[in-house]
């Protein structure tokens, strides 16, 4: 989901990863469902705001 944070469109991810756009496409729908996201957008702050709390948990 990185990707979709840093832009890349579903064909670009789809290329990196060596599967089909479709499965890009279903995995991002599951994953905005199950997190309760309405847009990309959404998706995209939620995903920014997850690296940076990872950047802030201890080592160990």
């Amino acid at each position: 989901m990185f990707a979709v944070a840093q832009g890349k469109q579903n064909k670009a991810i789809a290329y990196d990863l060596s599967v089909t756009e479709s499965t890009v496409k279903v995995h991002k729908h599951n994953v905005m469902s199950k997190m309760n996201l309405r847009s990309v957008a959404e998706l995209t702050l939620a995903i920014q705001q997850l690296k940076s709390v990872g950047k802030k948990a201890p080592a160990g």
